[in-house]
């Protein structure tokens, strides 16, 4: 867990750059909400692929973040992580955008 929040952390200037940039306005930060203010800063997601690996003493080792990590499945215990996977981030997002507590719905 404090290997992916470090490095959300470490990422989080550029990101911020980014959804400025993207939303068409210089300034804002997180709460830029694009031109017209057409966008809410929960109308949107972004799901990254971290592979990590674990050493014999537990300890994990971040080997790479992906951008666009790939949903497809090529085994039945991949399709079952993945749609979960999904269904998590969709729920996770719909609670965003409601309002409601991200730890009421996960539990």
């Amino acid at each position: 867990k404090d290997l992916l929040v470090k490095t959300l952390i470490a990422v989080e200037g550029p990101l911020q750059v980014e959804w400025c940039r993207t939303l068409g306005t210089e300034e804002g930060g997180w709460s830029a909400s694009g031109p017209n203010g057409g966008a809410h800063r929960n109308s949107c997601f972004e799901l990254y692929g971290f592979d990590v690996l674990v050493d014999r003493n537990l300890k994990p080792w971040l080997l790479e973040v992906n951008i666009c990590p790939s949903l497809s499945s090529g085994s039945p215990l991949d399709k079952r992580i993945k749609t979960k996977l999904v269904a998590d981030v969709v729920t996770l997002h719909l609670s965003g955008m409601s309002g409601g507590s991200t730890r009421q719905v996960l539990g």
